[in-house]
């Protein structure tokens, strides 16, 4: 380690410039790997319902999916947090904190036994009426939110030191280096941890995830000695973070519970956990109004171009989802129409579907890998067209890559055809990214880039959250009534259930499932648009 020390100390008095692209290459690092444990644990959920001896249906897969959602949960409210606190403490003090609780929640999820045991007897000596299974269950979701706790963080830090690092006309490239980095991880998590338990104990995906995370700390300190440290004066927003964090919590928790599983759409518990988190999002404001040093300060959205940014970034965020959530849909929905009647036979319909894993893999790759690189590319463009113009052309690429799938969405199309406008989607909303980020930082000073990096992050993370729970349900809704249209007047359709629709009416249930991914299509275009309605925000000669 001394030699790789003395290396690299050599290359920076070399080039000392170059160090700025060293600290970014190792920053991407845990980017990539804290985003990736986003989606990393859906692929094994059946795996740990076994190994934790848990029973295969609701009661169990409700205790589990706590493994997946409370990691969702941690890394919002974190976004916003440990950005905040690398403003007053810097960023290399912020990194290390953030990389130790990855370890720590990462190490807590492997060796989940001991402190499961260790819970078992405390729930025991409280009398808490939860069983020694529940008890491991719970010290996987703590270590999850442990490691989330800190990986939330390094995104907007990493966002953050490159506003520290490189001047504004050398910002854009690195910033959407960034936000492929953050993009891809999220998007391949669960591919990635699917391949891993082929071969390995689900444990080894935070076994491997350590030591890579450690080498890539040791080395952005070394990197970090001479870049300057920007701080400002105060003190952490302690009740302004718990607030915020219950307004999360409470949006979250809400949308879960969203149930389209009957006759229409049952929002009994929805509606008073959104309507808890409007009231405590108003109290939030009111309280960082009064704070003399907030969590998130009302006065950076005053900054030119920061809030038309920040409603961009949540319509984005939106946007980009419904692809992720229609595709499966889609290609199951392919499936069937290629058994046709057979699909009433639940082998032949099994196989089917099993076999249409690699076709969504393939249509996935086809949005999301394009988009990756359009937030790379993106930066190259606004160096030379600027945040606006930029914005526009990403913006207008969406616009028709949501339409041609609005419009030409057939199942008689090839993956080929569909896969280019997922393409041409992906692309304009991965040139969005950069311009959007660009606008936030130059607008803010540098004390408070933590905070606007957060913003930028955890705005975004909303639109996503909001984007799958509510798309799922509409998917669900919308075939159910459009079926229902249908086959209402058949004296059979008094005996069937809405989850046997696409066995018993699989024609019916093929030609709604068709029209409503094409209707959420239309709904990214609209979104899209109204994001374009708001570009001439962004319209500034020095936003780069």
């Amino acid at each position: 380690m001394d030699q790789v020390s003395a290396l690299l100390r050599a290359k920076q008095s070399t080039h000392p410039e170059a160090r700025y692209w060293w600290v970014l290459a190792f920053i991407c690092i845990p980017v990539f790997l804290g985003s990736l444990d986003l989606t990393v644990v859906s692929a094994f959920l059946p795996t740990l319902l076994s190994d934790l001896e848990l029973e295969l249906n609701s009661e169990g897969l409700a205790d589990v999916s706590w493994v997946l959602t409370s990691y969702l949960l941690a890394y919002s409210v974190s976004l916003f947090a440990m950005g905040r606190v690398s403003d007053f403490i810097g960023r290399r003090s912020t990194l290390v904190i953030c990389l130790g609780l990855y370890v720590l929640g990462s190490l807590f999820v492997i060796f989940f036994e001991t402190p499961g045991s260790l819970l078992t007897d405390l729930y025991a000596t409280l009398n808490v009426d939860f069983t020694p299974k529940q008890a491991r269950v719970h010290a996987i979701i703590l270590g999850r939110m442990i490691a989330a706790f800190g990986a939330g963080a390094i995104t907007s830090i990493a966002i953050a030191l490159v506003g520290d690092m490189f001047s504004p006309a050398k910002r854009a490239i690195p910033l959407g280096i960034v936000m492929a980095v953050d993009t891809v991880g999220w998007l391949v998590g669960a591919a990635w941890g699917g391949l891993v338990v082929q071969v390995l104990p689900w444990q080894a995906i935070f076994m491997i995830n350590i030591p890579l995370v450690l080498v890539a700390l040791v080395l952005m300190l070394i990197m970090l000695r001479d870049v300057p440290e920007h701080t400002t004066q105060g003190r952490f927003d302690l009740p302004g973070f718990l607030i915020l964090g219950a307004t999360l919590a409470t949006l979250n928790i809400g949308l879960m519970n969203i149930d389209a599983s009957g006759d229409g759409v049952d929002l009994s518990r929805t509606l008073p956990a959104v309507g808890l988190a409007a009231a405590l999002l108003m109290v939030f404001i009111a309280v960082q109004a009064r704070t003399q040093y907030p969590l998130i300060a009302p006065a950076i959205f005053r900054g030119q171009g920061v809030a038309g940014a920040t409603l961009v970034n949540l319509l984005i965020g939106y946007c980009m989802f419904i692809p992720l959530v229609s595709i499966p849909l889609l290609i199951n929905v392919q499936g069937l129409n290629q058994i046709g009647f057979a699909a009433v036979l639940t082998e032949i319909r099994n196989d089917a579907l099993k076999d249409a894993s690699f076709d969504t893999g393939v249509l996935m790759a086809a949005f999301t890998v394009p988009l990756a690189v359009a937030s790379v590319i993106g930066g190259i463009i606004m160096d030379r067209l600027g945040a606006f113009w930029t914005s526009v052309l990403g913006l207008l690429m969406a616009v028709i890559g949501y339409g041609l799938l609005w419009l030409l969405l057939d199942l008689s199309l090839t993956n080929a055809e569909i896969g280019l406008m997922m393409a041409v989607t992906g692309i304009g909303i991965g040139l969005t990214f950069t311009p959007v980020i660009s606008t936030m930082l130059h607008a803010i000073s540098d004390q408070q880039r933590g905070m606007a990096s957060a913003v930028v992050l955890g705005v975004r993370m909303v639109g996503m959250t909001i984007s799958t729970s509510t798309l799922g349900v509409f998917g669900a809704q919308r075939i159910n009534d459009l079926v229902e249209s249908v086959e209402s007047g058949r004296f059979v359709f008094d005996l069937v259930t809405p989850a046997d629709y696409s066995s018993v009416f699989p024609i019916t249930y093929i030609e709604a499932a068709s029209q409503a991914i094409g209707e959420m299509s239309a709904i990214g275009m609209i979104g899209c648009l109204l994001a374009l309605l708001l570009t001439p925000t962004l319209r500034r000669k020095d936003a780069v």
